[in-house]
């Protein structure tokens, strides 16, 4: 550029004096100098020309070059103007090479060079000045030539060099390109090839688990139990690693994206837990959750993968924890103190797993990375986790850390800011002074654990060991007394017989209400909202833990909407004994369609889901026009039991509320406050004495009374009761006969479990906590204490079921049969039922059938008759509703 530049201005200023020159001589009378002034002139100003038009190097710029070069040659010859103008032979190399190029340029320079020498030296070419002058012009111009020749090699070089980096880097440029687009191309097939394989593995796998979970549900068997409960886990695995892939396919593809709403921080915490809970399964791993009460109640941010970053994390926990504990804990740092504003959400969990090598730490956040695969070989995974997790923190503005003791375990770390939508802490007391805990709890990680949230909620406590938690019990100073099981049956009763004013919390796991009925609890692991819900009476706490169902309702229809499959199979099975017909849905979307095209009796809606919450589909409900959608019964399910949450569902177009962990009675309350009673059928229609009925039964080991009393209050179908468990328990006899292996210990402890329950529920509760211990024991794999404790079970049951046989042998009483009925005739008050199953069963319309079949089997009827139902029930069962009919007709009057 400045060399096109300073050129441009030499040429100019050489063609501006040129014309004067010109001009002067032209007055002085010199036509042909004058003239050749005027051309110097011109072919100056077309080389600037030239040279703006980026024509120099084309053929036609060296005409006006060579031109020039001549004219210079005669003005050294000349002499000039009146005076030398050979001085513009200085301008011929500058201007030949730059114009022309190093090659011609040269030529024509060295041309002038030997006019100008011939000029000088030869003494007849009439040069106007003496030798020394002329030997001047030429040395200069010699200087002038060689320096323009060397500073354009200079350039050409370089520009060459350029030239061909540029090249270089072009062609680099464009392969990069293609091969990038190569990629995303093979990107984008392979994100396609991964969600349409991901959708088509999900479908079969649904049905799998959907057709598994029947089986757990119908199947007494216990290796029928254990081999389905296996194909679960293997499914439920099979699709978390689909679940991995696909997410990993959207990072690497860009498209993962966040779907922000607003949520309660309170659900978000109680679904991990619960889902944890579950995964935790038979692994005997103390469970730890602190929470701390001032993160707010309301957030802004996408719950789903916060979610979904603490289940991988904790599930890790899970997989390659033996033994010991795990913990989390969840903590926030404000960075506003307005509105609006952020908090930075702090998850941490460690525990006492295998821990990690230091030589494993830089690649532990890596692509489909697994380490240690001695260790870890047999531990299921695709190593997608972490890097999924780290990736969902960094697209929301946080990270997750990590440290870690080989042997000793780790303590993952996530950082998530989230707005902040409601101030209000997620936990308080109301006041304090009057929620003072005495805190018996001998299992430490759990005690450290409890005196963390009283201390973080403000409530006062106490810490006492055995020996004197009595001592302050009988101050009666303390308001709530919390106690962990092994001190639970001693506390009551100690309370009970001095009438002291405390309220026992029992702290223990869901599964053991069992043995405590009729006992608050806290369910652990306990954390701050928890506990203040039971301070502050949010919950009833002292309640029946045992259903009240009193009717079915095989006709009603009811849908269960939550995004958890885990709450609806909770939500499920507690409905299961009233018989209803249950649909499921996992979205709020999903569930307006089905009620816009279905009717149901009522519907159960978790509050907090993605895409459409539970508030945004029921206003939807609400607004289609018409009588059934404006009255539909639509339950809220809720983990915010908090004050004024039920007003906000009230005034948001639900009919009623529920909070989580669902409750048996209070879910029993909602069925028998909202179920049509046209739709009812009580319990006790269809037998003949009345409920209130005494026994005088004696059975050794058992409390016939209250075993009556859990089964229905009616003689008959309790002797029937124990027939059933005579039967089952001698069915596991032999598998109780010896200390099991460590292959039969599952079968052992399901057994011993089931026996737990059926025991309870007969009554004989000397058999049902030995089982317990057992079950107990089972879990923790210890053999020796099963080889302690199983003699003296086996003894006992064996000889509760001798009793049982011995009084079932006994006459039966009597239920009502006229002896003189014919045999396989219908009695005539039973002849309304068979005529309307007949019709039913021609309508095939399952829920009448079943209903009718029910009642049918507690009348008195004969064996013939009871044995044609039976047929019945079978066809049925095998959807051969013709083949029933036909069975039926044999007992019909024509």
């Amino acid at each position: 550029m400045i060399r096109y530049v300073s050129l441009n201005v030499a040429l100019m200023l050489g063609a501006f004096f040129l014309i004067s020159f010109g001009i002067t001589v032209f007055i002085a009378g010199n036509t042909l100098r004058s003239l050749l002034d005027f051309a110097v002139a011109l072919i100056c100003i077309s080389s600037v020309f030239l040279l703006r038009t980026r024509l120099p190097f084309t053929f036609s710029a060296m005409l006006p070059v060579a031109a020039f070069s001549t004219l210079c040659a005669v003005l050294a010859f000349s002499g000039g103007v009146n005076g030398f103008a050979g001085l513009w032979i200085y301008a011929q190399p500058l201007i030949a090479i730059f114009i022309l190029g190093l090659t011609v340029g040269s030529i024509l320079s060295g041309l002038l060079m030997i006019a100008v020498g011939i000029t000088v030296f030869v003494p007849s070419a009439g040069f106007a000045y003496e030798n020394a002058v002329g030997f001047r012009i030429l040395c200069v111009f010699i200087l002038v030539f060689l320096l323009t020749m060397a500073y354009e090699w200079v350039r050409v070089t370089n520009d060459r060099r350029v030239k061909k980096l540029t090249g270089e880097l072009e062609t680099a440029r464009l392969k990069a390109e293609d091969a990038a687009a190569r990629a995303e191309e093979a990107a984008a097939a392979k994100s396609s090839f991964l969600a349409n394989t991901s959708h088509e593995i999900r479908t079969p796998m649904n049905a799998i688990l959907g057709m598994t979970e029947m089986i757990l549900r119908k199947s007494p068997n216990s290796e029928i139990y254990t081999d389905a409960m296996s194909i679960k886990q293997a499914g439920e695995s099979l699709l978390s690693i689909i679940n991995d892939i696909l997410d990993f396919s959207k990072i690497e593809s860009g498209k993962m994206e966040l779907a922000p709403a607003e949520y309660y921080f309170e659900s978000l915490i109680n679904d991990v837990v619960n889902i944890i809970k579950v995964r935790l399964g038979e692994k005997h791993i103390r469970f730890i959750t602190n929470v701390d009460r001032n993160i707010p109640a309301k957030l802004y941010g996408d719950m789903i993968r916060i979610r979904q970053v603490l289940l991988n994390l904790l599930s890790n926990a899970v997989k390659y924890t033996e033994k010991g504990s795990i913990k989390l804990t969840v903590d926030g740092t404000y960075r506003g103190k307005r509105e609006g504003e952020e908090i930075l959400l702090s998850f941490e969990v460690a525990d006492t797993g295998y821990g990690i090598k230091e030589t494993d730490m830089d690649k532990l956040f890596g692509d489909f990375t697994r380490f240690d695969s001695h260790r870890n070989g047999s531990i299921e995974g695709t190593g997608l986790g972490l890097a999924i997790s780290r990736n969902i923190c960094r697209l929301m503005g946080g990270d997750i850390t990590v440290q870690s003791e080989y042997g000793e375990g780790s303590v993952f770390s996530a950082v998530i800011p989230q707005k902040v939508r409601e101030e209000q802490p997620i936990a308080g007391l109301k006041k304090t002074e009057d929620k003072a805990v005495l805190l018996y709890e001998r299992r430490d990680v759990y005690r450290d654990s409890l005196v963390y949230s009283l201390e973080n909620l403000g409530a006062p406590y106490k810490v006492t060991n055995r020996e004197g938690l009595f001592e302050e019990l009988e101050k009666d100073i303390w308001p709530f007394t919390f106690v962990s099981p092994d001190a639970a049956d001693e506390v009551r009763k100690f309370i009970q017989e001095r009438n002291k004013k405390t309220v026992m919390v029992l702290l223990a796991k869901l599964e053991d209400d069992e043995l405590f009925q009729d006992t608050p609890m806290i369910s652990i692991p306990a954390y701050t909202v928890l506990i203040a819900n039971v301070l502050n009476g949010v919950k009833e706490i002292i309640q029946e833990k045992k259903s009240s169902v009193k009717f079915t309702a095989p006709e009603a229809r009811i849908l269960i909407v939550d995004d958890i499959s885990t709450n609806l199979n909770v939500a499920r099975g507690l409905l299961s004994p009233y018989k209803m017909d249950i649909t499921t849905c996992t979205s709020g979307k999903e569930a307006v369609d089905l009620v816009r095209n279905t009717i149901y009796d009522m519907v159960f809606m978790d509050h907090m889901m993605p895409e459409m919450d539970g508030v945004e589909a029921t206003a939807a409900i609400r607004s289609i026009s018409g009588d059934y959608f404006n009255t539909l019964p639509i339950i809220a399910l809720t983990a915010n039991a908090v004050t004024g949450m039920k007003e906000m569902f009230l005034a948001n177009g639900f009919s009623d509320y529920i909070s989580k962990p669902i409750e048996i009675v209070k879910m029993d309350a909602m069925i028998a406050k909202w179920i049509p009673p046209e739709k009812r059928i009580p319990e006790n229609s269809i037998i003949a004495a009345p409920v209130g009925e005494t026994t005088d039964m004696k059975i050794a080991g058992v409390d016939t009374a209250k075993g009556m009393s859990m089964t229905g209050g009616i003689e008959s179908a309790y002797r029937k009761i124990l027939a059933v468990f005579c039967k089952d328990a001698l069915d596991r006899m032999s598998l109780l006969e010896n200390t099991p292996g460590e292959q039969e210990l599952p079968l052992f402890t399901n057994s011993v479990h089931a026996l737990k329950s059926a025991s309870g529920t007969i009554g004989a509760a000397a058999v049902s906590k030995e089982a317990a211990e057992l079950e107990a024991a089972g879990k923790a794999g210890d053999l020796a204490l099963i080889g302690k404790l199983l003699p003296d079970f086996y003894q006992d049951l064996n000889a509760v079921t001798a009793q049982i046989e011995l009084v079932l042998n006994e006459e039966t009483p009597s239920d009502g049969r006229d002896e003189t009925q014919a045999a396989g005739k219908i009695p005539d008050s039973c002849i309304p039922l068979f005529t309307e199953l007949a019709e039913v069963l021609e309508q095939e319309n399952i829920g009448a059938i079943r209903r009718l079949l029910t009642e049918l089997e507690e009348k008195p009827l004969d064996a013939k008759i009871k044995e044609t139902i039976n047929s019945v029930a079978n066809a049925v069962l095998m959807t051969e509703f013709a083949e029933a009919i036909e069975a039926l007709k044999e007992l019909l009057p024509a």
